[in-house]
C-alpha cells in the first residue's frame, strides 16, 4: 500500500484521534482508519431537522473535555472555539422548581437555597470535598490504571487518613445516598442523580455517587463547554490537529480482519488491502465485534473468548432532536435560562424508570435530558430560534409499556409514538413548547447502532458502567491496562479504562501503554547493538583522514536515526529557516559544546562547514552539502565522533504553524565513540537539539506549541546514508518522523 506507517489506529472518534495524537506527538507513524464517511465518531453535526438547525445526534455536552487530555491539546489552533454560559446545569421537577449551578459558587449557592433554604450549604460542602480530592479522583481516570501519576496526587491526602476514607466513602456510594446526604430538597436530589443517567446507572448503584459529582462539580468549575458551530468543529480540530503532526486519515475503510502471525498483529485488512503495522493496532473497536469478528479463531483462548462474550451493555437510549421557532419558557426562575437540564417527578421516579428500562419497559414518565444549545452558541440556529437536545434511557427491545399504552414490538413502529410521550413530558415542564415545534429527528436504540456499530443496543457508553465493569474489570477482568491478549494490539475505546465520555482518556491511555512498549523494545535493541559493536566495519576512515566526508557507511554498530521536532506559532517556514541558517552556531552551543561557523559569521551555505568543540573531545567538523528555502542538510567529516548526516528542516502546518524539524542519521565513527555514545553522549545530543529547537522558534519570533518531542531507533540504511548523494533523502516535507 502507499502508506507505510508504524501505528495504525482503528477508529477516528475522540479517543482514536486523541490516541494518533498522542503516538504521532512521539514521533511515530500514525495512519488512521474509519469505517463512516467523515471523523467524529460519536461527536457529529447534522441539519437532520430543518436546514439551518445544526444539532449534535450523539454526544452534547462535554464537561469531561477541559480536564481530560483533550484539554491538553492545542485545538484552539485548529480552528476549535468553546461555548459557556453563566447557567450551565440544573434540574428540577414539575411546577418550576429547581435549582441551577451558576458562574460562580456564590450565585450557585443562592440558586440551591431558593429551592429549598439551607440546601445552598450543602452545595458548598460538597464543592469543598471536591475541591480537596478532586484532582486526585480525575488523574486516577484519565491515567492508566497501575501508573504512578494518581498516586503522587493521592500522597498528600494520606496526611488526613480519615478524610481520604470519607471521600472514598462519597464517591464509591451511591447517587441517592449522596443526595440525601447533602441535600432536602427534591430539586437538588433530581438534578444530582440525574446525572448519571449520562452513563448507564441508577441512582442506588454503587460509584454512582462518584459519577453524579465529577460532573455536577465540573459544572461548577468549568461549566458545560460545547464547540460553537456543532460537535463536528471538536472532531475536526482533533482531526486537523493529527494531521499537522504527520498522521494520515482515511476514512470510508472498514476494518475486516486483524492480521496475527506468530502471536502478534502485524497488520489490518479493508475492502481496499492490507496496512502493515510494525508498531502495533490501537483499536477503538468495542471488545465483542474486535475480539469475535476481527480476530480468526484459535489465536485466543476460549476463556478470553468467553469473557469478551460476556461483556453486558447498559440500557438504550432515545435521542431527539428539536427545532424551535422560539425559546421554551420552563415554569419558575429556577428552569429558566439554563444551558442543560435534568427533569423528572422525583427521585423514586427516576428510579422506576431506570429499573422499568432495564426489565425492557418503556418508562411512563421518563426523566428528561433536555439541552439549549443556542443559548450558548447562536450559530447554531437562524436568528431567534433555537434547537433543543433531548435525551432519556430505554430498553434496547421493548417487551412492555409502564403506561399500558404502547404494545412491545420493533422500535421502527414505537419511534413516533414514543416520541410524542417525551414532547408531552417537557411540556410539563415547559407549557406552550408544542407550539414552538418546527420539526424533530427520533433516534431510537436500533438507529444510534445502526449509525455508529459502537452504540451496541444503542448504548452511549459502549458497555454498561456499573461496578462489575469498571477498573480493573473495563473490559474483561484481568485485561484493564489497554493490552490485548495478542501482541502488538491495545484497546483504547469506551469499553475499556476510563469508559464512555468525550475526554479522550482511553485512546490517550493505550497509546501512552503502547509507546511504553515500543521504548522498552527500543532500549533492548540498543543493548543489542552496543553488545555487538566489535564488529568494527573495515571501512572506518583512517584517523588523518580528518577532512574527508562521511557516510553511515564509514561507521560502526547500528544506525541510529534521531529526530526532534516542535510546532512552532506565529512565524514562517521561511523566515525561521532564514534565522536558522544565519544563527546556527549560537542556537545550539551549550556550556558542553561550543558552536562556530569556520571563517567567521555569515549564512551557511553549500561547502561551509561548522566547527563544535567539545571538552576532551577536541575539534569536529561538519560540511553543509545541500540548502533549499526549506531545509539544509550537513554531513559530518572525519574528525566527528559520528559518522553520517543532518537535515534541518521546516514547513507550513495547520493552525497557522510551522512544524520545525532536526534528524540525524548516523553511525558512531569507532569503537570508542559508539561506548561513549551509550553512556551518555544520546543525553547530551538530545538536550543540544532540544534547545536548538526552542531557541530557533523565540529568535524567529514564534511560539512553541506544546513540548519538543524526540525519538531515536535504529533504522535500515538509504542510499544516500552508504553513498555521498548531495540531497537529503529524509521525509522533511512530512509533518512527522
Amino acid at each position: 500500500m502507499a502508506h507505510d506507517p508504524d501505528v495504525v489506529v482503528i477508529g477516528a472518534g475522540p479517543n482514536g484521534l486523541t490516541a494518533a495524537a498522542t503516538l504521532a506527538r512521539d514521533g511515530l507513524r500514525v495512519l488512521v482508519l474509519d469505517a463512516g464517511d467523515d471523523v467524529g465518531g460519536a461527536v457529529r453535526t447534522r441539519e437532520h431537522t430543518l436546514p439551518g438547525f445544526k444539532h449534535d445526534p450523539f454526544s452534547a455536552f462535554y464537561p469531561l473535555a477541559p480536564v481530560g487530555p483533550i484539554g491538553q491539546l492545542p485545538l484552539e489552533r485548529f480552528g476549535l472555539e468553546w461555548c459557556t454560559w453563566h447557567r450551565p446545569y440544573g434540574g428540577g421537577t414539575p411546577g418550576g422548581r429547581g435549582v441551577a449551578v451558576q458562574s460562580t459558587l456564590e450565585g450557585s449557592a443562592l440558586s440551591f437555597d431558593r429551592a429549598h433554604p439551607g440546601d445552598g450549604a450543602g452545595w458548598r460542602e460538597l464543592c469543598r470535598w471536591w475541591q480537596w480530592g478532586g484532582s486526585a479522583f480525575c488523574s486516577g481516570l484519565f491515567n492508566p490504571l497501575g501508573y504512578p501519576a494518581p498516586l503522587l496526587r493521592v500522597a498528600p491526602l494520606l496526611r488526613e487518613p480519615r478524610r481520604l476514607l470519607e471521600f472514598a466513602q462519597i464517591t464509591a456510594g451511591s447517587a441517592r445516598a449522596l443526595g440525601e446526604r447533602f441535600f432536602e430538597g427534591e430539586e437538588a436530589r433530581v438534578w444530582l442523580a440525574g446525572s448519571v443517567l449520562h452513563a448507564d446507572l441508577a441512582p442506588e448503584d454503587a460509584v454512582s455517587g462518584g459519577f453524579g459529582l465529577l460532573l455536577c462539580a465540573l459544572a461548577q468549575e468549568h461549566g458545560m463547554p460545547i464547540p460553537r458551530g456543532g460537535a463536528q468543529a471538536l472532531s475536526n480540530a482533533l482531526a486537523a490537529y493529527v494531521e499537522s503532526l504527520g498522521g494520515t486519515i482515511l476514512t470510508g475503510q472498514r476494518v475486516q480482519r486483524l492480521v496475527v502471525r506468530d502471536g502478534r498483529v502485524v497488520a489490518v485488512r479493508t475492502g481496499d488491502g492490507e496496512y502493515a503495522a510494525p508498531g502495533g493496532v490501537l483499536s477503538t473497536v468495542e471488545p465483542q465485534s474486535l475480539f469475535l469478528d476481527l480476530v480468526e479463531g484459535g489465536h485466543l483462548s476460549p476463556h478470553f473468548l468467553r469473557q469478551v462474550q460476556r461483556y453486558r451493555w447498559g440500557t438504550g437510549v432515545f435521542q431527539m432532536d428539536v427545532a424551535l421557532s422560539g425559546l421554551p419558557q420552563f415554569q419558575g426562575e429556577g428552569l429558566q435560562d439554563t444551558l442543560l437540564l435534568h427533569l423528572g417527578d422525583s427521585l423514586d421516579e427516576l428510579t422506576r424508570g431506570v429499573a422499568a428500562a432495564r426489565r425492557g419497559v418503556l418508562p411512563e414518565h421518563p426523566l428528561l435530558v433536555a439541552g439549549l444549545h443556542t443559548l450558548a452558541d447562536p450559530s447554531r440556529a437562524p436568528a431567534g430560534q433555537h434547537t433543543l437536545w433531548l435525551m432519556t434511557h430505554v430498553p434496547a427491545r421493548v417487551q412492555g409499556d409502564a403506561a399500558e399504552k404502547l404494545a412491545p414490538g420493533a422500535w421502527s413502529g414505537l419511534r413516533d409514538p414514543f416520541g410524542e410521550r417525551v414532547l408531552n413530558t417537557l411540556e410539563r415542564f415547559a407549557p406552550g413548547l408544542r407550539d414552538l415545534v418546527l420539526a424533530t429527528h427520533a433516534q431510537t436504540p436500533d438507529d444510534l447502532f445502526a449509525a455508529n456499530s459502537n452504540l451496541v443496543d444503542g448504548d452511549i457508553g459502549s458497555g454498561s458502567h456499573t461496578l462489575d465493569q469498571q477498573l480493573l474489570f473495563r473490559p474483561v477482568a484481568g485485561w484493564f491496562q489497554h493490552r490485548a491478549p495478542l501482541k502488538g494490539l491495545y484497546l483504547g475505546g469506551a469499553s475499556s479504562h476510563p469508559g464512555g465520555g468525550v475526554h479522550g482518556a482511553a485512546g490517550s491511555n493505550a497509546a501512552r501503554v503502547l509507546l511504553l512498549d515500543h521504548r522498552a523494545g527500543s532500549l533492548r535493541r540498543n543493548v543489542r547493538a552496543v553488545r555487538h559493536a566489535g564488529e568494527v566495519s573495515a571501512r572506518l576512515r583512517a584517523p588523518e583522514a580528518s577532512t574527508r566526508l562521511l557516510t553511515a557507511a564509514d561507521g560502526v554498530g547500528p544506525l541510529m536515526q534521531y529526530d526532534a521536532w516542535v510546532l512552532v506559532h506565529g512565524t514562517g517556514a521561511d523566515g525561521l529557516m532564514q534565522v536558522v541558517r544565519q544563527q546556527l552556531p549560537t542556537l545550539v552551543s551549550a556550556p558542553f559544546a561550543r558552536f562556530s561557523r569556520a571563517g567567521g559569521p555569515g549564512i551557511l551555505g553549500v561547502g561551509d562547514r561548522l566547527q563544535v568543540v567539545m571538552p576532551g573531545a577536541g575539534t569536529s567538523e561538519s560540511e553543509v552539502v545541500h540548502v533549499s528555502e526549506c531545509d539544509f542538510t550537513l554531513r559530518t567529516l572525519g574528525s566527528h565522533p559520528e559518522a553520517g548526516r543532518v537535515t534541518i528542516a521546516a514547513r507550513d502546518a495547520a493552525g497557522e504553524c510551522v512544524f520545525l524539524r532536526v534528524c540525524t542519521r548516523t553511525r558512531a565513527n569507532g569503537w570508542r565513540n559508539l561506548v561513549l555514545y551509550h553512556c551518555g553522549g544520546s543525553f547530551l545530543q538530545g538536550r543540544i537539539w532540544r534547545t536548538f529547537l526552542q531557541r530557533a522558534a523565540r529568535r524567529a519570533g514564534g511560539e512553541v506549541i506544546g513540548t519538543v518531542r524526540e525519538r531515536c531507533v535504529p533504522v535500515p540504511e538509504e542510499a544516500a546514508d552508504v553513498r555521498p548523494l548531495p540531497l537529503p533523502t529524509i521525509g522533511v516535507g512530512g509533518a512527522g518522523p
